[in-house]
Protein backbone atom coordinates (compact mmCIF):
# COMPACT_ATOMS: atom_id res chain seq x y z
CA UNK A 1 0.00 0.00 0.00
CA UNK A 2 1.11 3.50 -0.92
CA UNK A 3 1.69 5.94 1.57
CA UNK A 4 -0.88 8.10 0.06
CA UNK A 5 -3.41 5.59 0.01
CA UNK A 6 -2.25 4.55 3.65
CA UNK A 7 -3.03 7.57 4.22
CA UNK A 8 -6.23 8.28 2.55
CA UNK A 9 -7.57 4.86 4.75
CA UNK A 10 -6.43 6.26 8.22
CA UNK A 11 -8.68 9.58 7.22
CA UNK A 12 -11.74 7.31 6.14
CA UNK A 13 -11.43 4.94 9.35
CA UNK A 14 -11.07 8.34 11.87
CA UNK A 15 -14.32 9.78 9.92
CA UNK A 16 -15.82 6.42 10.25
CA UNK A 17 -15.16 6.37 13.65
CA UNK A 18 -16.60 9.43 14.42
CA UNK A 19 -19.63 9.10 12.44
CA UNK A 20 -20.64 5.99 13.82
CA UNK A 21 -20.21 7.48 17.75
CA UNK A 22 -22.73 10.49 16.02
CA UNK A 23 -25.26 7.86 15.34
CA UNK A 24 -24.79 5.82 18.27
CA UNK A 25 -25.31 9.30 20.59
CA UNK A 26 -28.61 9.85 21.70
CA UNK A 27 -30.77 12.40 19.35
CA UNK A 28 -31.66 15.18 21.49
CA UNK A 29 -32.26 18.52 19.90
CA UNK A 30 -29.29 20.37 21.99
CA UNK A 31 -27.59 22.74 20.70
CA UNK A 32 -24.85 20.41 20.98
CA UNK A 33 -25.19 18.25 18.31
CA UNK A 34 -25.34 21.15 15.84
CA UNK A 35 -21.76 22.37 16.47
CA UNK A 36 -18.97 20.07 15.02
CA UNK A 37 -18.24 17.97 17.76
CA UNK A 38 -18.39 14.88 16.23
CA UNK A 39 -17.58 15.60 11.97
CA UNK A 40 -15.04 18.60 12.39
CA UNK A 41 -14.98 20.60 9.09
CA UNK A 42 -11.01 19.65 8.66
CA UNK A 43 -12.43 16.19 8.39
CA UNK A 44 -14.98 16.39 5.72
CA UNK A 45 -13.92 15.03 2.29
CA UNK A 46 -14.97 15.77 -1.22
CA UNK A 47 -16.54 12.64 -2.22
CA UNK A 48 -14.17 11.27 -4.78
CA UNK A 49 -11.75 11.48 -1.92
CA UNK A 50 -14.62 9.98 -0.07
CA UNK A 51 -14.99 6.52 -2.61
CA UNK A 52 -11.67 6.31 -2.92
CA UNK A 53 -10.65 5.63 0.34
CA UNK A 54 -13.90 3.58 0.98
CA UNK A 55 -12.89 1.14 -2.15
CA UNK A 56 -9.58 0.68 -0.73
CA UNK A 57 -10.44 0.04 2.56
CA UNK A 58 -13.18 -2.56 1.32
CA UNK A 59 -11.04 -3.89 -1.07
CA UNK A 60 -8.25 -4.59 1.70
CA UNK A 61 -10.98 -5.27 4.36
CA UNK A 62 -12.30 -8.44 1.51
CA UNK A 63 -9.05 -9.39 0.48
CA UNK A 64 -7.63 -9.80 4.15
CA UNK A 65 -10.56 -12.43 4.58
CA UNK A 66 -11.11 -14.09 1.47
CA UNK A 67 -8.34 -13.62 -1.20
CA UNK A 68 -9.89 -14.23 -4.58
CA UNK A 69 -8.86 -17.43 -6.18
CA UNK A 70 -6.58 -17.12 -9.31
CA UNK A 71 -8.85 -17.21 -12.56
CA UNK A 72 -8.11 -20.06 -14.82
CA UNK A 73 -6.79 -19.42 -18.10
CA UNK A 74 -9.01 -19.50 -20.65
CA UNK A 75 -8.24 -22.25 -23.37
CA UNK A 76 -8.85 -20.96 -26.96
CA UNK A 77 -10.20 -23.80 -29.32
CA UNK A 78 -7.49 -24.97 -32.04
CA UNK A 79 -9.23 -23.41 -35.16
CA UNK A 80 -10.38 -26.27 -37.63
CA UNK A 81 -8.03 -25.47 -40.91
CA UNK A 82 -11.08 -25.38 -43.62
CA UNK A 83 -14.14 -26.15 -45.14
CA UNK A 84 -12.00 -28.75 -47.53
CA UNK A 85 -10.34 -30.35 -44.26
CA UNK A 86 -13.22 -32.37 -43.35
CA UNK A 87 -13.41 -33.45 -47.40
CA UNK A 88 -9.90 -34.99 -47.16
CA UNK A 89 -10.89 -37.40 -44.66
CA UNK A 90 -13.97 -38.60 -46.27
CA UNK A 91 -12.32 -38.89 -49.23
CA UNK A 92 -9.53 -41.57 -48.14
CA UNK A 93 -12.33 -43.74 -47.43
CA UNK A 94 -14.13 -42.96 -51.15
CA UNK A 95 -13.68 -45.91 -54.10
CA UNK A 96 -11.11 -44.17 -56.56
CA UNK A 97 -12.42 -42.54 -59.32
CA UNK A 98 -10.84 -43.01 -62.82
CA UNK A 99 -8.27 -41.13 -63.52
CA UNK A 100 -8.96 -40.03 -66.93
CA UNK A 101 -10.09 -36.93 -68.01
CA UNK A 102 -13.35 -35.70 -69.97
CA UNK A 103 -12.84 -35.09 -73.45
CA UNK A 104 -12.38 -31.15 -73.83
CA UNK A 105 -14.93 -31.69 -77.17
CA UNK A 106 -17.88 -32.53 -74.29
CA UNK A 107 -21.11 -31.53 -75.74
CA UNK A 108 -22.80 -28.78 -74.53
CA UNK A 109 -25.94 -31.00 -74.10
CA UNK A 110 -25.00 -32.94 -71.29
CA UNK A 111 -24.86 -30.10 -69.40
CA UNK A 112 -27.83 -28.04 -68.27
CA UNK A 113 -28.22 -24.22 -69.80
CA UNK A 114 -27.41 -23.15 -65.94
CA UNK A 115 -24.04 -25.34 -66.13
CA UNK A 116 -23.17 -23.40 -69.31
CA UNK A 117 -20.41 -20.74 -67.73
CA UNK A 118 -17.43 -18.73 -69.30
CA UNK A 119 -13.94 -20.83 -68.67
CA UNK A 120 -12.83 -18.75 -65.47
CA UNK A 121 -16.48 -18.06 -63.92
CA UNK A 122 -16.41 -19.52 -60.29
CA UNK A 123 -19.18 -21.42 -59.66
CA UNK A 124 -20.16 -19.88 -56.00
CA UNK A 125 -19.90 -16.13 -56.36
CA UNK A 126 -20.41 -16.03 -60.54
CA UNK A 127 -17.66 -13.61 -60.99
CA UNK A 128 -15.23 -13.60 -63.67
CA UNK A 129 -11.93 -12.66 -61.67
CA UNK A 130 -8.99 -14.39 -61.59
CA UNK A 131 -7.54 -15.17 -58.14
CA UNK A 132 -6.27 -18.40 -56.90
CA UNK A 133 -8.63 -20.55 -58.49
CA UNK A 134 -9.42 -24.08 -58.00
CA UNK A 135 -10.99 -26.24 -60.50
CA UNK A 136 -13.32 -28.79 -59.34
CA UNK A 137 -11.85 -32.60 -60.64
CA UNK A 138 -15.42 -34.08 -61.38
CA UNK A 139 -16.97 -31.10 -63.54
CA UNK A 140 -13.80 -28.80 -64.54
CA UNK A 141 -15.54 -25.46 -63.29
CA UNK A 142 -13.61 -23.02 -61.40
CA UNK A 143 -14.01 -21.53 -57.71
CA UNK A 144 -12.25 -19.24 -55.74
CA UNK A 145 -10.38 -20.76 -52.83
CA UNK A 146 -11.52 -17.62 -50.64
CA UNK A 147 -15.25 -19.04 -51.87
CA UNK A 148 -14.71 -22.50 -50.27
CA UNK A 149 -12.66 -21.87 -48.03
CA UNK A 150 -9.61 -23.28 -49.03
CA UNK A 151 -5.90 -22.30 -48.31
CA UNK A 152 -2.68 -23.19 -51.03
CA UNK A 153 -1.46 -25.96 -48.63
CA UNK A 154 -5.31 -28.02 -49.13
CA UNK A 155 -5.67 -31.11 -50.96
CA UNK A 156 -4.84 -30.96 -55.03
CA UNK A 157 -8.51 -33.51 -56.03
CA UNK A 158 -11.09 -30.52 -54.82
CA UNK A 159 -14.82 -31.30 -55.29
CA UNK A 160 -17.29 -28.18 -55.52
CA UNK A 161 -20.49 -27.72 -53.92
CA UNK A 162 -22.39 -28.42 -56.82
CA UNK A 163 -20.72 -32.20 -56.93
CA UNK A 164 -20.95 -33.15 -53.48
CA UNK A 165 -23.30 -36.26 -53.14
Amino acid sequence: MTPESSMKVETFNKWLGRFMEFMASPNDNSSDNDSDDYLPLNDYLPLSQLQAAAKTVTDNFFSEISPAPELAKKRTKRRRRTINYKDAEVTKSLPQLSTSKPSSSRSNSNLSSSKVQEPWECVVCYTDYVADMRACAPCGYWVHEDCVGLIAEDIEDFVCPDCVP
